[in-house]
Order: C-alpha cells, then structure tokens, then sequence
C-alpha cells in the first residue's frame, strides 16, 4: 500500500509541473502574441511609412526635377554627410545617400532599403503603396532576399530547372525503353530502386548494393545530381569549342601576318 501512495504522489508531482510549465508558455506566448499584434506591428507600420516617405521624397527631388537640381541635391546630402562624419563614396547612388541620411545607419541596413525600393519601382509600386506592398511581400527581409538575387545566380537556378526537367523526361521515355535491364539472383524489383555500381577495367557496372523502396526526397537528389552533370558536361564541350576556335581564329591571323610579311 505504501509504495502505491508514493506513486501516486510522484505522478501528482509530475502533472503539476507539466501544468506550471505549460501555464508559463502559454502566458508568455499570449504576451508575445499581443506584442506582435500592437507594439510590433507599430513599430513595423513606422518604420515602413518613413522609408515609404523616403521614396517619395526621392522621387519629388531627384526624379521628377532636372539634371541641375539633382545635382544640387546630391551635393547637399553629401555635404551633409561629410559633415556629420560619414565617408561619401563617388559611386554611390544619390538614393543611397538619402537613404543614409535619413535614418543614420550603416551601409549594410542602406543596402538592403535600397534594394527594398528598387524593387518596389521594378514593380511599379508607388510610394503611397509602398507600406502595404511591402506586408503582402512578406516584409523588408523577404524582398531584400528576392532583389539581390544575383543575375549569375538567376541564371544558375534556370539551367539548373532546364537540366532538371531534362533528366525526368529522359527517365520517363527509358522507363519504357531502358539502358538494360538487370536480374539479381533472389532479388525483385518491387519498387523503384538504386543500383550502386563500382567500374571494372572492362568497363562494365559492378553492382554491389541494392537500395529499394527509393524515398521521393533521395530520387529528387539524385535527379538534381543527373541534372548538374549534364550542366558541366555541357559546360565543357563550350569551353572546348570555344578554345577550338580561338586557336583556329589565332592560326587563321597568324597565316595572313605572315602572308603579308613575305
């Protein structure tokens, strides 16, 4: 009888600390819950409408004036900058600047306010727009993440989806006419697998593991492993052409300067 009270009497222990903690939790994210619906959500709200008016002063100053007066405004802020301590770089843009000074900051926040109204401009989102854009974007860090995707690395994901689609509808035609068909001793293929193979000096595939039942995520992997080979074996033949080529033209200007010569 003893040992059941004591128990019993642990079990109560436990319940009452999973019910503190969760009680705990629970107050706390209620807390943040309204911190994020008020305090956050101002505080957000604010710093939107002043980059919104940002934008609308650049645009009222800089854009819509003429060259004159935009040079008289670019010297002004820069003037003011230099004199509040802040090193002016020639290549900077004048939206940088008004971006700088404005909200006395570092490089890397007036980069990435930069980015977010480019952006906003590229999409012809005006500065009265600007705040609500911006939440049905996700906000300044999505659209940052978005704008300064580089054209290399655009460019990359495109050959990267090309080659992707390549390879599955290479693997949809040879799912009817394959490479070669493979019979294991005390083996089926039941569900889609992957043969590991080792080479030998005769240049046939030693199959030395079979993984089965293929998990979608690890046959998306190996797709996109197929895909990036096929993207560097293309790579080099046009490396090779284009060497090729470069020699034939080099030889080809070479042949008239000595022709010219004798």
């Amino acid at each position: 009888m003893t040992k059941s009270k004591s128990v019993n009497k642990s079990q109560i222990n436990c319940d009452a600390l999973k019910e503190a903690i969760v009680s705990t939790l629970d107050a706390l994210s209620n807390v943040r819950d309204e911190w994020q619906q008020n305090e956050y959500k101002s505080a957000t709200d604010s710093l939107y409408l002043i980059l919104a008016k940002t934008y609308a002063a650049y645009e009222e100053f800089f854009i819509n004036v003429s060259d004159e007066e935009r040079k008289q405004l670019r010297n002004e802020i820069a003037s003011k900058l230099k004199n509040s301590g802040v090193k002016v770089q020639i290549n900077s843009t004048t939206l940088s600047l008004l971006i700088r000074y404005v909200f006395k900051s570092d490089r890397k926040r007036v980069l990435r306010y930069r980015y977010v109204l480019e952006a906003a401009k590229s999409h012809k989102i005006v500065s009265t727009e600007l705040v609500q854009w911006l939440h049905n974007s996700g906000g300044i860090d999505a659209v940052f993440r978005a704008q300064s995707m580089s054209e290399k690395t655009a460019e990359k994901r495109l050959k990267m989806t090309s080659a992707v689609a390549d390879i599955e509808n290479l693997i949809a035609t040879r799912t009817e006419s394959p490479l070669a068909r493979v019979t294991i001793d005390n083996q089926a293929a039941v569900k889609r697998s992957v043969l590991i193979c080792e080479p030998s000096v005769s240049g046939e595939f030693k199959v030395v593991c079979v993984v089965e039942d293929l998990s979608d995520a690890l046959f998306k992997n190996l797709v996109r492993c197929a895909a990036a080979s096929q993207i560097e074996h293309k790579r080099e033949i046009v490396q090779l052409a284009t060497e090729a080529k470069k020699f034939v033209s080099s030889e080809s200007a070479n042949a008239a300067l000595l022709k010219k010569v004798a």
